[in-house]
């Protein structure tokens, strides 16, 4: 997803919003994701330290304890 929305940030006159997701659902993982929320809240906090999100949401899975970790920066 990073070179997707680096590129759109700088070809872009407007605001960039990202919604990730944990990947791909494995039924072997005990959340049912392979990604962890610190990993998530990494991913989206260099996002936004690169200055190419304007906005960062969740899918339909995002709590506020995994939203959490990208925050308190």
């Amino acid at each position: 997803m990073r070179p997707y929305i680096e590129e759109l940030s700088q070809i872009c006159d407007t605001h960039i919003c990202v919604y990730p997701n944990a990947g791909l659902p494995n039924p072997m993982s005990d959340t049912g994701f392979d990604e962890t929320p610190a990993i998530t809240s990494s991913l989206l906090r260099e996002f936004a330290e690169s200055g190419f999100v304007n906005v960062a949401g969740g899918c339909c899975g995002t709590t506020p304890i995994t939203s959490a970790p990208s925050l308190r920066r």
